[in-house]
């Protein structure tokens, strides 16, 4: 449907203008990741690569339409404190056994996610100041790699209740645990990017910020995170991926 009204847009604007050509730009740069939702504010920015081509087909002097592949390294760094309950083995209960814990944590570990990712473009090309292009449209992205890693210190023990009316406390032992997983994230996510680019020489900079639409957490990777029995880790099930990109690449007319 986006692309339908592109060109319906493009047949529609200037109709006498003989600018009709192709372009295609190799770009390479940094992207500046973190994730929207669930635990946002004790996400940190992760910093990436990222690196590509686009395809443009120059309409008019004002419009083009571009389509292009590039892969992206994205996701988030952590590093905060939270409580949680924990299953934990109990020595001086009345009954020894495991038993479910309320502790304070330090949580410290990252989220990457590389994407394959497909932006389709306007490219709205300003007149008034030669080489400056707005851009925007939608983007899919498809995951090739992915990667969950958590470090948990925990400490201070408080023990609920096991009976009515009855709590028990014990040693405040610090517990180091540690858990991954290769199978939390979606294997497509879709957004809207919103770019500014300019061009000096067939050299291009440009500047992208990509708002992502959908969750990027599966099922399976919350019904794991609710049977953790906390809900510090219910909260990832919401967050979406939020990059910011800048790259350099050349144009070369086709």
């Amino acid at each position: 449907m986006i692309l339908t009204a592109l060109l319906l847009t493009v047949s529609s604007i200037n109709a006498q203008d003989k600018e009709k050509k192709f372009s295609i730009k190799p770009m390479a740069g940094m992207n500046v990741s973190t994730l929207s939702g669930g635990l946002d504010d004790e996400y940190s920015a992760r910093t990436g690569f990222t690196g590509g081509v686009e395809a443009e087909y120059r309409a008019t002097k004002c419009l083009g339409i571009s389509l292009g592949v590039a892969y992206s390294q994205q996701g988030a760094k952590f590093d905060y404190h939270t409580q949680m309950y924990m299953k934990q083995y109990v020595s001086d209960l009345p009954s020894d056994g495991w038993d479910i814990v309320l502790r304070n944590a330090n949580i410290k570990g990252h989220r990457k996610t590389d994407y394959l990712s497909i932006p389709l473009l306007a490219c709205f090309h300003i007149p008034a100041v030669k080489g400056l292009t707005l851009k925007t449209g939608i983007q899919a992205n498809i995951l090739l790699k992915e990667k969950w890693h958590k470090d948990i210190t925990s400490y201070a023990t408080e023990y609920l209740e096991l009976e009515p009316g009855v709590a028990y406390e014990g040693p405040e032992p610090i517990i180091h645990q540690r858990e991954s997983s290769d199978e939390f994230s979606k294997k497509t996510d879709i957004g809207i990017p919103l770019g500014i680019s300019y061009e000096w020489k067939n050299i291009v900079a440009e500047a992208r910020y990509y708002f992502g639409l959908t969750k990027v957490t599966n099922s399976s990777f919350r019904q794991w995170s609710q049977e953790k029995l906390s809900s510090e880790y219910k909260n990832p099930c919401d967050e979406r991926n939020r990059v910011f990109s800048i790259t350099l690449g050349y144009r070369f007319d086709l």
